[in-house]
């Protein structure tokens, strides 16, 4: 990845964009080099596994494939850049935000 490429983690909305509004985000940016990255290792604080390293059973295919896509990956960094190579090369999605849903139907699934 780029040197001069930032890839943000989350934007949080609140209230959310409607559409057709504009927004402004203010960031922190961390700029960790690619090798500080490589050497961090795999120790992580009790706070990262317990919530960020669980994978339900229901996620076993995913599981499979991440495998099949980190297979030659050495460190986490390689892992986390391989899946996330692979993602930007499969995964299509719309550059537009709709309409969130009326209020008391997050979440729920039309038949």
């Amino acid at each position: 990845m780029p040197e001069e490429k930032v890839d943000p983690v989350e934007f949080l909305s609140n209230p959310p964009v409607m559409s057709g509004e504009k927004y402004l985000v203010h960031a922190n940016v961390s700029g960790p080099t690619v090798l500080q990255l490589r050497s961090a290792g795999d120790t992580y604080p009790d706070w990262v596994t317990a919530e960020n390293l669980h994978c339900p059973i229901t996620c076993a295919g995913d599981r499979t494939l991440a495998h099949q896509i980190t297979v030659r990956a050495l460190t986490p960094y390689d892992k986390a850049d391989a899946i996330t190579q692979y993602l930007r090369s499969h995964i299509t999605y719309s550059t537009t935000v709709g309409n969130p849903p009326p209020a008391g139907l997050v979440g729920l699934v039309p038949f």
